[in-house]
């Protein structure tokens, strides 16, 4: 089965040269799996955080104080 892992090195990478979009969606499957898989790990906590600020900033999607909330 996937694990939250396998998004966040590309994700970052994404992030970093500035795919802003690309990262916001690989951050976000790797909270959808941590969901599904019921991980509690690190890299569970990196995809959470991460969509949060996202969706805090409006980074590769629109602000949404909302969803950055319950993502926190």
């Amino acid at each position: 089965p996937a694990y939250p892992g396998l998004y966040l090195d590309d994700a970052y990478k994404a992030y970093k040269n500035k795919n802003y979009k690309k990262a916001f969606l690989l951050y976000k499957k790797a909270k959808d799996v941590a969901n599904i898989n019921g991980v509690l790990k690190t890299d569970s906590f990196k995809a959470f955080y991460n969509i949060a600020l996202f969706y805090d900033k409006g980074i590769g999607t629109k602000k949404n104080k909302i969803k950055a909330a319950l993502n926190y």
